[in-house]
């Protein structure tokens, strides 16, 4: 398959549409395989590629504060995990937030993704928007997906 040898050599990112989902499982290892040796488009990224990509391990959403507009991401691991394309979303406003290209979180460390009028970048955290995403009086879980769509965490 042409497709797959464009993955297997990092000239392609993979994406599914159901129903055409019967090659997802070649296609999630030939990327990984491809980010991990730094070929195709991961080779300039910035990321050796001894740091996991595409491998969710011991990484959770440890808490919401819905008043403060922040999410606590924890990385439970022994090693880093690059989270270029991974994405948390508001399940109540179907609100996205993907982290940014080279995003690496450190083997055991915390980020704080921050929404609402406090919102600003600061060492450790990650702006959102301004805009309130989860101060409402219903419940709101989060979900953390992978590069690959796969659901990592959830929180209610």
């Amino acid at each position: 398959m042409f497709n797959a040898t464009l993955v297997a050599e990092g000239y392609a990112v993979l994406s599914t549409f159901p129903p055409n989902v019967r090659w997802v499982d070649l296609f999630t290892y030939l990327q990984a395989e491809a980010r991990a040796a730094d070929r195709g488009l991961w080779a300039d990224d910035g990321i050796q590629g001894t740091i996991l990509t595409g491998i969710s391990g011991n990484l959770v959403i440890v808490s919401v504060n819905k008043v403060a507009e922040t999410v606590l991401i924890q990385n439970n691991n022994d090693q880093d995990i690059n989270m270029t394309g991974w994405t948390l979303v508001s399940i109540i406003g179907n609100q996205t937030y993907t982290f940014p290209d080279g995003f690496v979180l450190k083997a055991g460390a915390k980020v704080v993704v921050i929404s609402g009028k406090s919102a600003t970048e600061g060492s450790g955290t990650l702006n959102w928007t301004t805009a309130n995403i989860w101060n409402n009086f219903t419940e709101d879980p989060a979900e953390l997906y992978d590069m690959n769509g796969k659901m990592v965490s959830t929180f209610k």
